[in-house]
């Protein structure tokens, strides 16, 4: 109501009981105005139209619209996900089902309803169950024989070793990983580009997981690896450069012609993928307005898009932009390079030379006036033949001369603090810049000050995976559980914000995290703690409480999972 009664620059649209005077029975009739613009109303509408306004217009709604309140900070911070926490206490349970503690958060949530969880699988199952987990692939019939003879109390044991111990552990965790920070071997968007060296970056997880790099580090060195000080090995140096291939990744508007555009927009994908994938929030929501559901304003967007605008993903803002590329190090290929500089140089001087050489000749003929754009098409026959073949000799230098192999990472560029832009659009900057920094609601845990020289990622990196940073353990932690049962303890595990699942199990999983903290945040160990509790042992096959849990929230029994 407020709408037509208020109006906009030419006043309100309707001006009660008279209708010859309301700007809306004159665009309806196309006297001025003309609406609805693809095609003029039939008369007995618009007559309806002009009785209405002709009556008062009576209209029962308020005259404001209502306004969905905003977020209350104070009430938002309570929210359980941004809270701190240590390893909760774990639950007395007067029962032997229990192998492992995370046992005991299960048991006693079904006890309290006075449920009893499924009985186990036997061993062949269990064998293929970890197998299929752990490698995507399914025991031998030979491997499955001796497990079920072998009467060994560590036989379980003994299979997690074999399998995390296996190439293929890599591959699989790993194309969990890949799945979550939208890896692919081609740009995708407007020019679909193949990625040449996409693969080192995808090798790198695998290799990380199959070393079981501790998770922290190895979220750490994708975010600024090229930060890191750097190792005396200049291989484990390359690997540095190839783990930020991570902000390199994504779909891209390589053809975009506004390139300030595709900046910012490389930064909002970048923000979109950090934020959901470490974090659990939505914070590309921020970019155009306040977060509709969740604490988090323009400011922080803006604030936190500076450190991603302070570094160098693009390298270069040609018609279609390239992505970047960086060498990897390697003293053996540069003091090669070294042995071709001095015959590279006298090529490109004697090229040079001859070209310069033939331009002032072709001046000094009186054929031109001045250079043309292509001189070439001017020079004699004998000019031409000499410049070729300074042309081939230099070429053919080029051609044997060790290139440097190339990585798909990022490197700082000039530090850029960043005004918010008004609705998201760039070409409507604020009066002020905003200092590059982490969301204000997830200061709990500040961050280390930013340098004038520095973009910040470092300190993002190091902010992100400290023990005290509520969000980051319980994102993980949750994906984990998630990846091994099918089924998250919160089940929106990008979404830990306001709108998303509780955990069906919070105590459960603050242990979880907490235990992988304090494993020194070993992937392999956490994987032993899940996979040989009774509650990953569970059937999947029983139905005693389908019609009280369908969705077996309470965890009674297994998961049934698509192979």
């Amino acid at each position: 109501r407020e709408g037509w009664s208020v109006g906009g620059d030419s006043g309100p649209a309707i001006v009660p009981s008279r209708p010859d005077e309301s700007l809306l029975i004159q665009a309806l009739k196309y006297d001025t105005l003309k609406m609805p613009p693809e095609g003029k109303l039939p008369d007995a509408v618009i007559a309806d139209f002009e009785r209405w306004i002709r009556d008062g217009a009576i209209d029962p709604r308020s005259k404001e619209a209502p306004r969905k309140p905003k977020i209350d900070p104070a009430a938002a911070a309570s929210h359980w996900s941004f809270q701190s926490f240590g390893p909760p206490t774990i639950p007395l349970v007067a029962t032997d089902w229990c192998q492992t503690p995370l046992d005991t958060f299960v048991v006693e949530k079904l006890y309290r309803l006075n449920w009893q969880p499924a009985s186990q699988i036997n061993d062949a199952l269990w064998l293929r169950r970890v197998s299929l987990d752990l490698t995507g692939l399914p025991p031998t019939l030979d491997e499955i024989e001796a497990f079920e003879q072998s009467a060994s109390p560590d036989k379980k044991q003994a299979v997690l070793d074999r399998l995390l111990a296996s190439p293929q552990y890599g591959v699989r965790w790993g194309r969990h990983w890949l799945d979550l920070v939208r890896y692919a071997d081609t740009n995708g968007a407007d020019e679909n580009h193949d990625m040449p060296n996409a693969w080192r970056y995808r090798d790198w997880v695998i290799d990380a997981l199959n070393e079981d790099k501790p998770f922290d580090r190895f979220t750490m060195e994708q975010i600024a690896g090229d930060l890191l000080p750097p190792p005396d090995d200049e291989a484990e140096a390359g690997k540095l450069l190839t783990a930020t291939g991570l902000l390199v990744l994504g779909p891209k508007m390589l053809a975009e012609q506004d390139k300030a555009k595709m900046r910012i927009d490389i930064v909002d994908e970048q923000i979109d993928t950090l934020s959901k994938t470490f974090l659990g929030v939505t914070l590309a929501c921020a970019r155009c307005h306040d977060h509709k559901f969740d604490p988090f304003t323009q400011e922080d967007y803006f604030a936190l898009a500076g450190i991603l605008m302070s570094t160098r993903a693009m390298a270069d803002e040609a018609f279609v932009s390239k992505w970047m590329e960086r060498p990897l190090p390697s003293k053996e290929i540069e003091l090669k390079r070294l042995e071709f500089q001095p015959r590279l140089e006298d090529a490109k001087k004697k090229l040079a030379e001859l070209r310069k050489q033939a331009n002032d000749e072709l001046l000094a003929s009186g054929k031109v006036k001045e250079l043309p754009k292509k001189p070439e098409s001017h020079y004699p026959e004998e000019t031409k033949r000499r410049i070729e073949s300074a042309e081939k000799e230099l070429a053919e230098i080029e051609k044997v001369m060790p290139n440097f192999l190339m990585a798909m990472a990022v490197e700082d560029s000039k530090p850029t603090n960043l005004p918010i832009h008004i609705r998201g659009n760039h070409l409507q900057p604020g009066k002020e810049t905003l200092p590059r920094t982490i969301p204000k609601i997830l200061r709990n845990r500040s961050m280390d000050g930013i340098g004038e020289d520095e973009s910040g990622r470092l300190q993002l990196a190091r902010w992100l995976v400290t023990p005290d940073q509520p969000l980051f353990a319980r994102v993980m932690a949750n994906r984990v559980w998630m990846w091994h049962f099918g089924q998250p303890l919160v089940g929106t595990p990008a979404n830990f914000g306001l709108t998303g699942d509780r955990p069906t199990h919070p105590e459960l999983l603050d242990w979880l995290a907490s235990f992988w903290i304090q494993s020194d945040w070993s992937l392999k160990r956490l994987h032993r703690e899940v996979l040989l509790s009774s509650t990953y042992g569970m059937r999947s096959d029983d139905h005693r409480y389908n019609e009280l849990d369908p969705e077996n929230k309470m965890l009674w029994r297994m998961n049934r999972r698509r192979l």
